[in-house]
């Protein structure tokens, strides 16, 4: 008994329950005015919002330590995106599969990833380029938000799928309280549509939390759907209205409003058509603005509902591709399917999942690399210290003093180059043409190319991969031009920190130096695959 412990489910102090369960040896016990949570296999069973944010706090700082400890390690930036994902944020997965946390912490939990990823790294690449798929010029990161979308799946989809025969233990369970608190409404409607959402089910403490925030992270493009007219008028008012601005704000009091209190069924032709002023059920002067608003188009009305609107033939006439609306009772199965399009729910996995999300959020990428491209990046024989660099410059977000000058106008009142201090020091600078650093890239690569460089050959193999052939068979061009360019990298920095001299024939030593551990590592490695065959 000394190791049971005893939760009020309500939150409230018991004193009843807590002087009998003393009686029977049991001390433990925890309510909402304890400063921390009980713990249920690693889940935290949490009765007030400061017993939340002091667990969040803690988990927070178990992800800082983790990511202290991986720092003492030599990853390279994509190493450091798979141990982030798999072992620092591993307990976040696990919570976030039930618990509900604040934007707030989330919004600090991707503050340490970025800081862990780029450690010594600036100016930084943003978090939300970093976790775009390694195909698109990212690491693979997970977002937190995503992830935890991506978590509910288990939950989401036997509920879009059949959300009145479940099967399992915890859907039954969900679906018998989803449609215990959306009694005269379809539940599937309630997933979909915000304004249509109990509050009993949005709480702090509702199961449901997670699964709408899930469901409202995929794209609702529904400009192609048909929903016949029982479904139409079941809906928000707010739900069929699209802003004709970027300025454009629905007010909170259509929150409460449907579509069946501004609009009607014509018998006569099976249509919609809009009310007549002294027909509105309630709420008449916010139903007036409504319809003044849409008459001077300052807002618009969703295309499936303009379409309720046309008789049927007229409908297919026009609109031969979109499938005819049918059936005379509510149906929400055109808005679930239309989250998906092509896609069927059973076969909605969480990698897919991410992916939805983030085609809607992606950033604009710097880089011009194209799919195929990024591939044969990730898969070029460099130096993983290289590989960073090359990767950084790719995303222009290499520390050329230019870009520094302009972030940091304070700690670099100038954009000259510290090393020749006659130009600006643009990316293209920085990389090569600067005199002193075209001069080591002219004799590299005379040496190892046997043609002398213009810039325009430099530009395209840093940023467009295209190599010259090699005169050596026995190793990649790649290779070669990467050790020169980790040499000046290096011997840049050692002049702008050690006040070292930048001297053209001290930097191609080095960078032969490089070439000759980088086939010694390559006959290694050969040697290796030949004793294992």
């Amino acid at each position: 008994m000394a190791k049971t412990e005893a939760i009020s489910l309500s939150g409230q102090p018991l004193p009843h329950w807590i002087t009998f369960l003393q009686a029977h040896q049991i001390t433990s016990w925890h309510d909402r005015s304890c400063p921390d949570s009980l713990r249920y296999l690693g889940f935290p069973l949490v009765s007030s919002i400061a017993q939340r944010d002091a667990f969040c706090s803690s988990l927070l700082t178990t992800i800082q330590s983790s990511c202290a400890i991986h720092l003492t390690r030599s990853l390279f930036i994509r190493g450091r995106a798979t141990v982030l994902n798999t072992l620092i944020l591993s307990r976040l997965w696990h919570v976030l599969r039930v618990i509900s946390v604040p934007v707030s912490f989330l919004d600090k939990v991707k503050s340490v990833m970025g800081q862990f990823l780029q450690h010594r790294m600036f100016p930084p690449i943003k978090l939300s380029t970093l976790c775009l798929p390694l195909r698109s010029g990212g690491l693979g990161v997970l977002d937190p938000s995503i992830q935890q979308g991506a978590l509910q799946l288990r939950w989401l989809r036997p509920l879009c799928l059949s959300p009145h025969s479940t099967s399992g233990l915890v859907p039954p369970w969900l679906s018998f309280l989803l449609r215990y608190h959306t009694s005269g409404t379809d539940p599937q409607l309630t997933l979909l549509f915000h304004d249509l959402r109990p509050p009993d089910l949005t709480g702090l403490a509702g199961c449901f939390r997670n699964i709408f925030s899930a469901i409202d992270r995929l794209p609702h493009d529904f400009s192609s759907l048909a929903p016949n007219i029982a479904t139409c008028l079941a809906l928000p008012l707010r739900s069929v209205c699209l802003p004709a601005t970027s300025t454009t704000s629905f007010p909170p009091s259509w929150q409460h409003l449907r579509v069946e209190d501004a609009f009607l069924v014509d018998p006569s032709f099976d249509v919609l058509c809009r009310r007549a002023p002294a027909d509105f059920p309630r709420n008449p002067l916010i139903l007036r603005k409504f319809f003044k608003r849409v008459d001077s188009r300052d807002i618009l009305l969703q295309p499936f509902l303009v379409r309720a609107f046309l008789p049927s033939h007229i409908l297919q006439l026009n609109y031969p591709s979109i499938p005819s609306r049918s059936g005379s009772s509510i149906n929400a199965s055109p808005f679930v399917c239309g989250l998906l399009p092509g896609i069927p729910w059973s076969k909605l996995k969480p990698r897919m999942y991410r992916s939805l999300c983030s085609s809607s959020v992606s950033p604009p990428l710097s880089s011009t690399l194209s799919s195929s491209q990024w591939r044969i990046f990730w898969n070029l024989p460099i130096h993983h210290h290289v590989r960073n660099i090359w990767y950084r410059g790719l995303h222009h977000k290499l520390s050329s003093r230019s870009l520094l000058h302009r972030i940091l106008p304070g700690p670099f009142p100038t954009d000259s180059c510290p090393i020749c201090e006659a130009s600006t020091d643009t990316p293209d600078h920085f990389l090569f043409s600067c005199p002193l650093k075209i001069d080591v890239w002219s004799t590299f690569w005379q040496d190892v190319f046997g043609s002398h460089p213009t810039l325009p050959i430099l530009h395209d193999a840093f940023y467009n991969l295209s190599f010259p052939y090699t005169r050596s068979s026995d190793i990649h061009a790649a290779s070669l031009f990467s050790c020169a360019l980790l040499a000046i990298w290096r011997h840049h920095w050692s002049t702008v920190f050690d006040n070292t001299l930048f001297v053209s024939s001290t930097v191609l030593s080095t960078a032969s130096r490089l070439v000759a551990i980088f086939k010694a590592e390559k006959s290694l490695d050969d040697l290796a695959c030949s004793l294992a065959t």
